[in-house]
Order: structure tokens, then sequence, then C-alpha cells
């Protein structure tokens, strides 16, 4: 579990970009739980495609990301593309921004639409019903005023 323990402060962007890649070095880590996280607000990607959130770690199987702002559905979509981390059976997005915390939570239905951008015409409809399977979005921590406010449940479909 790596998580710098204070709320108010965030792994920066230059440093959860090296810590995800090399994550992908790990030869038999099973289990990634990150939390106080910020991702690169946007693609260093000439054609605006952002790389896949983490390597193909084939030892892998439970990711957890909470609390995370600037964490694009094209890089959680892009892990299940291509037969990629098949072995992965759960992957948690907690309290996780497409942007800052005052914009739009992440929604798996985000990652859907991902899915639908990145991979081949052939593989989409198999890698959405996995994403279906395998992606759970929820909200925990609620503001008073402003951000994304969901009402009722606390997974976001």
């Amino acid at each position: 579990m790596i998580s710098n323990g204070n709320e108010n402060e965030k792994i920066v962007p230059l440093v959860a970009s090296c810590l995800f890649k090399q994550f992908s070095s790990w030869c038999n880590i099973r289990e990634i739980i990150v939390t106080n996280i910020s991702f690169n607000a946007t693609s260093s990607d000439p054609e605006g495609a952002l790389p896949p959130l983490i390597g193909d770690i084939p030892s892998l199987r439970s990711l957890y990301v909470g609390q995370a702002t600037f964490l694009h559905a094209q890089a959680v979509a892009g892990m299940f593309c291509q037969g990629r981390m098949a072995q992965l059976g759960d992957v948690r997005l907690v309290d996780a921004y497409s942007e800052s915390i005052w914009g739009p939570r992440l929604r798996r239905s985000d990652i859907e639409k991902a899915v639908t951008m990145l991979c081949r015409a052939e593989e989409q409809m198999a890698v959405i019903a996995r994403v279906k399977r395998v992606v759970t979005c929820e909200k925990k921590t609620e503001r008073i005023m402003g951000g994304d406010r969901v009402e009722g449940t606390h997974i976001l479909e």
C-alpha cells in the first residue's frame, strides 16, 4: 500500500508517473493500493492519446486507486485493450476525478466510452463486458458544497 498518510497532501504527478511505470517491473505483485494521488493533467502524446494507467503485469489481481485527481478514463480503458491484464479481477476507483476535485468524478460509463475510442472494433464488446465485470467506480467522501455531488448510491455507473 502506498499512501502519504495525509489527506491534505497528494503524491504529485511526476512521482505518480514514475511510480506506475515502476510497478510493471515488479514481477510478483498481486495487489496495488494507491491513495491521495494526482496524475498528469495533460498527455505528452502529440495525438492526445494517453498511455494505459499501468503496464501489463501478469501477476496483478487487484488495483485500488483512491482520492485521485486527473485520472483519465482513457488511461484506465487502455489497461484492458488488446487482451492486456487478463488476470486482473478487481479495479476499484474510489473518489477518482477526471479533473480536479471540483470537476466530475470518474464513472464506469466514461471508461466504457473510452474503450470504444481505444480498442479495435472486433474487441470492443468483449472489453466493455470485462470493464463492467471488473471495474467499480465509487464515491466515498462527499463535499458540503461544490464539486461532483453524487446523490443516492455510492456506486457510479
